[in-house]
């Protein structure tokens, strides 16, 4: 199963706290392909957190925006999952954002392309006229219906991420969901739709400082990842002795570091 998403554009990361002699052991005896990460001190438990991870072995699903949709036991992972969080989402479009691979009869070429490049805002307006028409041919109906439902699929799955985070919160998370949405969907009342969500938070002067704060601790998980622990702890503890002490975010920025003084 992993094989088969993987020829579709998807990357397969491992990632694993063991010391680097048995890890290089242990890939040469599977002969494993993928790529594998190894977690410097004090990144382990902080990184599971952040992934939802509740043991070993764990296993997360990321969508092309970089949000985390799924997380389990690797046994749990299969592909109507898959099909369900980020069937309809093409990996390593031009710009590296959001696309939606179809294929479509010749007459509706171009909103097949407007979909494939990321244009998917001008390819949903096409697919809507088109099936607008009711002497459509059955067949053909069904062709674009069913384009039509994944690249809706797909703004409807970031937007539940989008409310998700709101609702817990995170609203720098919210707002970097949103950006794909109003770009990729832009011309779309989906579009529409998510530039206003995008200026009801930024607009909101009670919200500025949690979504500074969440921007940091953005920056510090990233800094984790990237085996700069010391970076990420100064970050963290950067949010909770200055003026963003008080906000919920900061109460997340604790859970981190507690996190990461347990490796």
């Amino acid at each position: 199963m992993i094989e088969e998403y993987g020829k579709k554009g998807f990357e397969v990361l491992c990632v694993t706290a063991e010391p680097k002699a048995p890890t290089e052991k242990f890939i040469e005896d599977t002969k494993l392909t993928a790529s594998v990460a190894l977690l410097s001190q004090g990144t382990n438990s902080a990184l599971m957190q952040f992934y939802g991870a509740k043991g070993y072995p764990s296993s997360a699903l990321v969508d092309p925006k970089g949000k985390v949709v799924w997380t389990g036991h690797p046994g749990g992972l299969n592909g109507k999952i898959i099909e369900e969080h980020i069937g309809g989402a093409r990996v390593g479009n031009a710009d590296g954002g959001l696309s939606v691979d179809v294929e479509l009869p010749r007459k509706w070429a171009s909103a097949a392309k407007s979909l494939q490049k990321g244009d998917i805002g001008r390819g949903l307006v096409a697919l809507d006229k088109a099936l607008a028409d009711q002497g459509l041919a059955e067949s053909d109906r069904e062709t674009l219906e069913k384009a039509q439902a994944e690249a809706r699929a797909l703004f409807e799955s970031g937007w539940n991420t989008v409310e998700t985070a709101a609702g817990e919160k995170r609203y720098y998370d919210a707002l970097a969901g949103l950006e794909p949405l109003v770009k990729h969907y832009k011309g779309h009342e989906f579009g529409d739709r998510a530039t206003a969500r995008q200026k009801e938070l930024k607009g909101n002067k009670e919200l500025k400082d949690e979504i500074e704060a969440g921007r940091r601790i953005a920056g510090a998980l990233e800094d984790l990842a990237a085996e700069k622990a010391d970076k990420a702890r100064r970050s963290l503890e950067g949010i909770l002795s200055g003026p963003l002490k008080e906000t919920e975010e900061a109460k997340r920025a604790q859970r981190i570091l507690d996190e990461m003084g347990k490796d």
